[in-house]
Order: C-alpha cells, then sequence, then structure tokens
C-alpha cells in the first residue's frame, strides 16, 4: 500500500507563507506581501513537480538459498524504475529477516532512478538453522521539490525466504562410521569369509560348509562357522549442555544449534544405507535416548527427537536416562574408566547411557570441545568397544586475546584426545561440513 505524506520542507514552507502574507496585510507593507511570493512559489512548484505512484519493479536473488548454519549468504536486490518518470530521490530498505544478522553492506541505498534504470543493493547475512523469510521492501520516493513523499511496502519477485537446512554429501557416513561402511566383526558364528570354529554338524546346514577332510580321516560331519560380520549400529550424541550456548559473534549461530545442524545432516545418508541409527541428547540436566533401530518410523522419530531437543520438551519418544550412583560389574578396567569430574555428574551420566548402547556401537559425538565433556565421553565409551568419532564445530575466535586463548585450549584438547586413537574432526562453520570431514581423513589436519 501506497502512502503520500507532506514532508517537513513542505510544513514549514506553508507556516512561512502565511506567517509573511498575515503580517503584510496587518501592516499594509507591500514588500512583505511581495516576500510571502517566494514560499507560495515553492508550493506551487512542488505540485507542479509532484511525484507520480512509484512504479518500481524489485528482484531479490542470494547465492544460495540452502546455506549451512555460519555461512556467510550474499544478497542482491534489484529496483528498477518501470515508469515513465523519473524518481529523483528514492530511498531503498531491504526487508532482512530478523533472525538473521548483516555481516558485510548494507541492506540500505538512497539512489535516484531515472525512466527504466536500476539501482542495486548488495549485502551479506549470517545463516541460522531454519527458514528465514524475507519481508517487504520499503521505499520512500521524494520529487524534486522534496515537499511531498510516497511510502510503500513491496514484496520482492525472486528469492523469499533462506533455508539453513543443507544436505551433507552421501560418503560422510562411510568415512565417520567402521572402516568397513558400518559393519564390525562379531563373536558369532555364521557366514562369512574369516574362520570362527567348527562344531558338529546339524540337519539343514549348507553342504557347502561340511568339512569333508575331516569326515574323510575321521568319519564324523562337521560344519565350518565362520566370524559373521553384521552392520554396526550408530547412535548420534549431541551436545546441548547450557556450557556451550555460546557463538563466535553475535550475529552467528551458538554451538549448539550448529551441533544440531551437523547431526542432522548426518541421518539423512545412514538411513540411506540402511544403518541401525540412534540419537542422544546431553542436556546437561539429563540425557534423552532414542535406541538404534532401522526404517523409516525409526527416521520420523529421529525427526521428532530433534524437534523435541530444540525445544526441550520431551515426550515417549525418548529414553531418559537415569542418573545412577551405581553400575553393573564390569571388567578389571573399571578404575581405569573414572572420571574426575566432581560430584560425579558425567560418570553417572555415560554410565547409564553405556548399558543402553548396543555392544560395539559407532558413536559419533557432536560438541564444539569448549571443555572436557567430549573427551570425557570419548575415552569412557572407547574403554568398552565401542567405536567413537568426535565432530567439533568451531566457534572460537583468535580476533581477541581471550579468543585467542580459547582456541589454543580448544585445539590442546582435540590433540590430546586424538592421541588416545578417538578421530576427532573440526569444523569451521564457514566452510563445507563435507569438506571438513574430507581433509581431515586425508590427513590436513
Amino acid at each position: 500500500m501506497s502512502v503520500t505524506r507532506a514532508t517537513n520542507r513542505l510544513t514549514a514552507l506553508v507556516v512561512v507563507a502565511i506567517l509573511v502574507s498575515a503580517i503584510g496585510v496587518f501592516t499594509g507593507n507591500r514588500v512583505v506581501l511581495l516576500a510571502a511570493i517566494a514560499p507560495v512559489s515553492y508550493l506551487l512548484y512542488g505540485q507542479l513537480t509532484a511525484l507520480p505512484a512509484l512504479d518500481v519493479e524489485i528482484c531479490r536473488t542470494v547465492d544460495d538459498t540452502n546455506p549451512p548454519p555460519g555461512s556467510e549468504v550474499t544478497v542482491t536486490l534489484t529496483v528498477t524504475n518501470s515508469g515513465g518518470s523519473t524518481v529523483p530521490k528514492l530511498q531503498i530498505v531491504d526487508g532482512v529477516p530478523a533472525e538473521l544478522g548483516v555481516a558485510n553492506g548494507s541492506p540500505r541505498r538512497a539512489t535516484a532512478l531515472r525512466p527504466g534504470e536500476s539501482a542495486t543493493v548488495t549485502y551479506g547475512v549470517v545463516a541460522k538453522r531454519g527458514t528465514h523469510e524475507f519481508g517487504d521492501t520499503y521505499l520512500n520516493g521524494q520529487g524534486f521539490s522534496s515537499t511531498e513523499q510516497r511510502e510503500e511496502g513491496q514484496l520482492a519477485t525472486g528469492t523469499t525466504e533462506i533455508t539453513c537446512d543443507a544436505a551433507v554429501h552421501d560418503p560422510v557416513e562411510r568415512e565417520l562410521t567402521h572402516e568397513h561402511v558400518g559393519q564390525v566383526p562379531t563373536d558369532d558364528g555364521g557366514t562369512g569369509t574369516e574362520f570362527y570354529t567348527i562344531r558338529e554338524h546339524q540337519h539343514g546346514d549348507p553342504v557347502s560348509r561340511i568339512d569333508w577332510n575331516r569326515y574323510a580321516r575321521e568319519g564324523k560331519l562337521t560344519t565350518v562357522e565362520f566370524r559373521e560380520r553384521k552392520g554396526a549400529p550408530v547412535v548420534v550424541l549431541v551436545d546441548l549442555r547450557p556450557e556451550v550456548d555460546v557463538a563466535r559473534r553475535a550475529i552467528d549461530p551458538p554451538a549448539n544449534q550448529l551441533s544440531v545442524y551437523a547431526a542432522r545432516r548426518l541421518l539423512d545418508p545412514l538411513f540411506t544405507y540402511g544403518a541401525e541409527t540412534g540419537v542422544a541428547f546431553d542436556t546437561g540436566s539429563r540425557t534423552e535416548l532414542l535406541p538404534p533401530a532401522r526404517g523409516a518410523d525409526q527416521k520420523a522419530r529421529t525427526t521428532l527427537a530433534f524437534r523435541e531437543a530444540v525445544a526441550t520438551e520431551w515426550s515417549n519418544n525418548t529414553t531418559t536416562l537415569t542418573r545412577r550412583s551405581g553400575r553393573r560389574a564390569t571388567s578389571g578396567h573399571a578404575n581405569n574408566r573414572a572420571l574426575a569430574d566432581g560430584d560425579g555428574t558425567v560418570q553417572r551420566t555415560l554410565e547409564s547411557l553405556e548399558e543402553h548402547l548396543p555392544r560395539r556401537t559407532n558413536l559419533i559425538l557432536v560438541s564444539p570441545f569448549l571443555d572436557s565433556f567430549p573427551r570425557d565421553v570419548a575415552t569412557y565409551l572407547q574403554s568398552f568397544d565401542h567405536v567413537v568419532t568426535v565432530l567439533s564445530p568451531d566457534v572460537t575466535s583468535r580476533d581477541t586475546a581471550g579468543g585467542q586463548v580459547e582456541s589454543l585450549d580448544r585445539d590442546m584438547r582435540i590433540t590430546r584426545l586424538r592421541r588416545t586413537g578417538v578421530g576427532v574432526i573440526s569444523w569451521d562453520p564457514e566452510q563445507p561440513l563435507a569438506e571438513a570431514i574430507t581433509r581431515t581423513l586425508e590427513g590436513q589436519l
């Protein structure tokens, strides 16, 4: 809707014209009356050069409509004068989504447009998780005399929203899980290629697995069993503790949002490959687990679990792991698994989590590594023969002295954990996630 308003300049001219004319009439002074001609003439000029209705076309484009969180998206707004009159003064303000911060440039511009001319507004915003809609573009046009202005909001064509939901390349799952593409050896006999044991022949055993050499020597029918390789279950554990609600800059998404984004992007290829997949969330006060499973129903349950994690409203979809002071008996490594975490909260949480994990789980921990929590989780669960990988979004900054110290501390924690044999992938949110994974796995740490 277009609104026409008188400017302060018009109001002042009207006041001056009336005042000077009144003084001239009251005093009978012709010179004063003649002086009133100037503001009156300007008023007439303003009416003759009044700006007609704004006739412009607005088109918005972005360089990436589906960016990863933390990346910078360049927005280009093009305003074209489609009318037959010149717009001497035009102010343009794009409707930037309220949730997104402007990283560089400005969504504002003042310009003049002749018929057929175009003006471009270019600026950058920092992507955050979710779908963000652009608002109307605000226009303020004035004529040559600037006595009136026309204001209107117009919806731009082209890009109207940014969805921060970019997918990771499918090979990511192959690299983050076990080296045998999601499979681990078991202690069960069956089909396979690696010898496991010889047992007495049973009715229904395949003829091809009979040990004919032994039958020739001893006259006994025996069956050869091989070590089975089964699909390794995968659990993605997301660190959502209050301690990681930290952002690199005020306009950047915080670490917990980056972790949720990265975890969700890992799930699609996992389900595509048919992996037995589950998710877990540690909020600091509780740990929620959706046990590994396959299929479309499990994929729908994981989607619901992430929605609940973001809203911190848990339903029956996940299992709340009880924080207990005791644990079942373990092997002789028990003393090596104790954690120095003050009141023992982390220890009890990990004990409860490990009890609910299937044997030899591929666990992917997503955490910004701002404290010792990722190390505690990785080393503890690794001691139970789980395969642990840490995917860590980097929200530290080297722009300040304090940021440099935090960044160095994080690098040292990562280095120490890698020395224990745990794989750690450090991801700079300004780079594609898949690129960070590939670069790390190629040894370019």
